[in-house]
Order: structure tokens, then sequence, then C-alpha cells
């Protein structure tokens, strides 16, 4: 990072904790190489309310990644939102706009898009396909979104263990969108089996570093044929991943989405078209910084 001025737009990721955040490196390292005019920087926020948007709008901020526990805010709080932030009523990406009646936050969600590329790295059409998605939380959220919103699939389904918590999921999106017909599938072999599906989608925390190392469906789900995404990238093969490789399913590292998600930021924040040479520069740092 060089040559910061008083012309440097300024980004940042909003948070709580960020100090463990890839971000800074990817941006401020494509900014760089692309010979953009910009600095981002981590900020840990431990609260929200009016005075944040206030802030942000006011101390020359041009765009901002958020993160966990920030997204439903950043979507409440903009002026403006894309259809997945609408849909989904969670943001991860704000940028601020000048217009003719002062600034104002435009709300983005790219973990959703992100996801599909990344999921497209293993299943380039994803028309007729039936997907199960283990979790309901946030990530899930996006993901089901973009797949409600963009995708083509013929069917998605959502497993987990707390089932009341799922079917208050599955309300959320039918009473905004009641044509989408979602399935609530419980977390047992044989109604898993018989769903026959082509993907599987791991949300939830298990496998993450530090926290339960269990596998989120029962391993006789994983088969040849069956793509297993999975979100979490630290460990890069996570006990699902490993599971399912073993099993000769089709494997999505979590880096992917969390690669696809920034190079989509990249292009809102900087108004440039990431090619594949910035793709390859932003994985190849990704995957350094992991790895270190």
């Amino acid at each position: 990072m060089k040559g910061i001025t008083g012309q440097s737009a300024v980004f940042g990721i909003f948070g709580n904790p960020v100090s463990h955040s890839i971000s800074p490196i990817l941006h401020n390292r494509t900014f760089e190489k692309m010979g953009f005019n910009g600095v981002y920087v981590p900020f840990c926020v431990d609260q929200t309310g009016p005075f944040l948007k206030k802030a942000v709008l006011h101390m020359g901020l041009s765009g901002l990644s958020v993160t966990i526990p920030h997204k439903l805010w950043a979507a409440k709080a903009a002026d403006q939102r894309d259809a997945l932030s609408e849909l989904t009523g969670a943001a991860n990406t704000l940028l601020v706009r000048e217009t003719r009646n002062g600034r104002i936050l435009s709300a983005h969600n790219t973990d959703g898009p992100g996801a599909m590329r990344a999921l497209q790295t293993a299943v380039p059409d994803l028309k007729g396909r039936r997907v199960v998605i283990a979790g309901y939380g946030g990530s899930a959220r996006a993901i089901v979104g973009q797949l409600l919103l963009a995708s083509g699939v013929k069917q998605v389904a959502v497993t987990g263990r707390n089932m009341p918590k799922i079917k208050a999921f599955i309300r959320s999106f039918t009473k905004k969108r009641p044509d989408w017909a979602a399935k609530l599938i419980p977390l047992k072999e044989e109604a898993l089996l018989d769903y026959e599906a082509h993907i599987l989608i791991n949300t939830t925390p298990l496998g993450m570093k530090g926290f339960d190392l269990s596998l989120p469906v029962p391993e006789s789900f994983l088969r040849p044929g069956l793509a297993v995404m999975d979100i979490v990238y630290r460990p890069e093969m996570t006990p699902i991943l490993i599971a399912a490789k073993k099993n000769r399913a089709t494997i999505v590292p979590g880096y992917w989405m969390l690669l696809y998600q920034a190079v989509l930021q990249f292009e809102l924040f900087t108004g440039m078209k990431a090619g594949p040479e910035v793709e390859n520069f932003m994985r190849l740092n990704l995957l350094t910084a992991l790895r270190s």
C-alpha cells in the first residue's frame, strides 16, 4: 500500500471482531495492483444506530464491507437496496453515493452471487438441480435468496438440528415470495437420501476451527455425483469436504465463496471490471493469507 493522499478513496470493514479479517489484505493489494487510488481499513464496531449511519455518510468514506454482527443493520440503514438485500434483509456491502439531495447509502449483498460463482466452479449449469442447504443463519439466507432470485434450480430444501427455526426461516421467504416452494428435510439419513439432491451446501459452523468437528449431514448422504460446498474456509479442508472426497463427491472449498464475494465487492468499490487477472491475483493472495 503506497501513495495515500487526500484524494484517496477510503473503504473499510465494519464488524466485531475484525482483527482476523483477510479483507484488508485482499483489497489493499488489489487496489495497488490495479493502480486504484484507494485504501481499505478495519473498523471494530460494537454498536449501531442512527449515529453510525450519519458517521458513515459524513466522515469521508466511499464504501464498506459489513460482516458479523452488522449485516441486518446495513440493509436497514441503507436508502437503497439491491434485490437480494431487499429479499433477505441483510447486506454485506455499503456504498456512499452522491445525489442531488445529498449523500445516501446503497446496500448490496455479494455473499449470494459470490456463493453461486463458487458453486459454478463445480456445477456450471444449476438449472433443474435439487439443492440441500444445511443451516439457517445469515449466510444461508443470502445463498437461498440468490438461488431463489437467479439460479434456475428446481428446488431448495433446508435441513438442520432445529426444526422450528428452519420453519421460521422458510416462512421468512414465502411471506415475500408465496410462489416459492421450499422443503424442510429432517436431519435423518432416509429423508435426505429420498430427496436425491444434486448439491449440498453447508452454511453451519460445524468443522470450523474451534467448533464442533461433526458432520452437518450423515456421511451416507455423500456419494459420487453429489457436489458438496462448504462456506467454512478455516481449515481449508473441513470434515465435510474430507468425507465428501472420500466418498467420491465433487467438493468446493469455502475459500471460493470468500474469493468471489470479495471480487464482486472490488467491482462495486472501484467501478472496474475484475477480469481473470484480478481474480487470479486475489485468489493467490487469499490462499497465501489462509495458509500462513
